[in-house]
């Protein structure tokens, strides 16, 4: 009976032991990939049409350093010259001609001081085309105060000299952009900007008419210019001086998180309007912006 006893008591001791090894033994953490791959804006012809937007943008990385990005119908290289320098060279382009250039960005203590963006369009029966833009970056108090676009171009209907398409002013208030006036096209525009009180959440910059979304580079430049806004837009009032012929009059904004707390879609209500070639308004409702990471 003692031999019994003794073994019962071993194997309650051993079960016991055993338990309290498996309940010590630490889990690993998943690993939480924070690269954005791809960006899917809204489609409807509602939203404005989306002209002059790409509906789609992917990203690929290379040791999580952004490499490649495409924007149809470009696809760029991305290269790290030094840390004043990156160039978006087009590796693949689809057009009816064959185009070469190159996005080169010039930095300052990681922050964006000019952007020459050139482009060489060659046609088998036509000459060649030239284009270069610049976009000059001013700052103040380490915010965005003012963009301003420069263009030239060489070949038929040329502009030689850099000629100033679009200037947009910045007025912060709380650590937020509360108003951009943009004046260029024969059109100013004055966009006011309101926030939650919440953190601002990574890429929300990305949401369409974000004043800090500047290009199809935002993804790699959204934190080189500047600081960025403290919480996140919540609606946006746009009014016009001169002739329209769609822009966004209002747009109210929600943020949907995933379950590892990533930016998972920018959903818009809103308006636009325009005057030419006649008056009208119209509405939309629940448009996503998408983000896969």
């Amino acid at each position: 009976m003692k031999t019994l006893k003794l073994l019962t008591l071993l194997l309650i001791l051993s079960y016991s032991c055993s338990s309290s090894d498996e309940e010590q033994t630490p889990t690993e953490t998943p690993i939480v990939n924070k690269n954005v791959k791809n960006v899917k804006y809204p489609t409807s012809s509602n939203t404005n049409g989306m002209a002059g937007i790409n509906t789609n943008l992917d990203f690929y990385y290379d040791n999580d350093q952004l490499s490649t990005i495409y924007n149809f119908p470009y696809t760029y290289g991305v290269n790290y010259i030094n840390n004043n320098l990156i160039e978006l060279d087009i590796i693949a382009e689809i057009t009816s001609g064959d185009v070469t250039g190159k996005r080169s960005i010039h930095l300052n203590n990681n922050t964006v001081q000019f952007i020459i963006d050139e482009k060489t369009t060659s046609y088998t029966n036509s000459p060649s085309i030239e284009a270069k833009d610049s976009i000059n970056y001013t700052y103040q108090n380490q915010y965005l105060s003012k963009v301003e676009f420069y263009s030239k171009s060489t070949g038929p209907f040329s502009n030689p000299d850099y000629r100033l398409n679009k200037k947009i002013e910045f007025t912060v208030e709380n650590g937020n952009v509360v108003k951009t006036v943009s004046t260029g096209n024969f059109l100013i525009k004055t966009s006011i900007y309101t926030y939650d009180n919440k953190t601002n959440i990574k890429y929300s910059g990305f949401a369409i008419e974000s004043p800090l979304n500047l290009g199809f580079d935002y993804i790699l430049l959204h934190d080189k210019t500047g600081l960025s806004n403290q919480n996140n837009i919540i609606s946006i009032n746009n009014t016009f001086e001169g002739e329209i012929r769609r822009e966004y009059e209002t747009i109210t904004y929600e943020y949907v998180l995933d379950s590892n707390e990533r930016l998972s879609e920018i959903i818009i209500s809103g308006t636009t309007i325009r005057t030419l070639p006649s008056p009208e308004t119209t509405t939309f409702t629940n448009e996503k912006t998408e983000f896969i990471y």
